[in-house]
Order: C-alpha cells, then sequence, then structure tokens
C-alpha cells in the first residue's frame, strides 16, 4: 500500500549571513530560520545539512533557539559531521507547526500533548564559519525524516 500524507508539512529555509575578511579567511556568521509554511501540518524528525566545501564550520558556535529566542538545549538535537557536511538533526519529539494551524487540533490528530514544551512556530540556528576569500562554500538544505 501506498501512504499518502495530505498535510505533510512544507519546510523553508531563510538564511542569511554576516562577512568578516581576516588575511586570506572570510569568517562569515550565518543566521537560518526555519518554519513550516504549511497550514495545519506538523513537522517532526527536522534535519538541517550544511555542505561545505572550501572551509569549516565552527561546530562549538552553533546556538538554537525557538521562536521566543529562548535556546533549544543540545540534548534536543545531534550534530554530525561526515563527508564535508555538518548535519544537524532535531530529536523526534520536536516539532515545528505549520503557520497559522489550528494548535490544539493538529496536536490531538497527531497524539502529541498541548503541554509539551517541544512545540515551535519557528526555529532559529546561528552558527560561526571560516572560508576562503572569495569562494562559495557553504550550501543548505533541509529534510523531514520519515
Amino acid at each position: 500500500p501506498i501512504e499518502i500524507y495530505i498535510n505533510s508539512p512544507k519546510l523553508k529555509i531563510a538564511k542569511t549571513f554576516e562577512s568578516n575578511y581576516v588575511k586570506e579567511e572570510e569568517r562569515l556568521k550565518y543566521n537560518i530560520d526555519i518554519t513550516n509554511e504549511k497550514e495545519n501540518s506538523i513537522a517532526k524528525k527536522v534535519t538541517l545539512i550544511e555542505k561545505i566545501t572550501n572551509g569549516y564550520i565552527d561546530k562549538d558556535s552553533i546556538i538554537v533557539k525557538d521562536d521566543n529566542e529562548k535556546i533549544i538545549p543540545k540534548e534536543n538535537y545531534d550534530i554530525v559531521e561526515e563527508n564535508g557536511k555538518l548535519i544537524l538533526k532535531f530529536k523526534e519529539d520536536i516539532y515545528i507547526i505549520g503557520r497559522n494551524s489550528n494548535k490544539k487540533e493538529i496536536l490531538k490528530k497527531n497524539n502529541i500533548s498541548d503541554k509539551s514544551n517541544k512545540i515551535y512556530d519557528r526555529i532559529n540556528i546561528t552558527y560561526d564559519a571560516v572560508k576562503e576569500k572569495g569562494k562559495d562554500s557553504i550550501s543548505t538544505s533541509i529534510v523531514n525524516r520519515k
């Protein structure tokens, strides 16, 4: 049988950066907002993938915040480095609710307690990176794991 999820989330990334040159290196501070644009849907098992080609990400600089600028503790996600990628995997019980959604109804449909403090309208991630001057180095993608 084929499963079709009619209310699948539609994740959106808004990514900005500030640049600062030091000799032949460019130091960048990235800011990424993740939102779910699909009304009455919920995203879970979200994974952010940063592909690095000409530099590196300072893993210790990664800060994850919720829509109220409150830091989301590190035990709520894993950071993995593999094959030139930095992968940030949110735990199974971290949710991004769809824009303009009926929160109570969505949580009930998905058997999620409305008392959970891991339901967000937006997740913000900031980190520092270093790359070779003038070369593209970091591309972003996001997936909703099954």
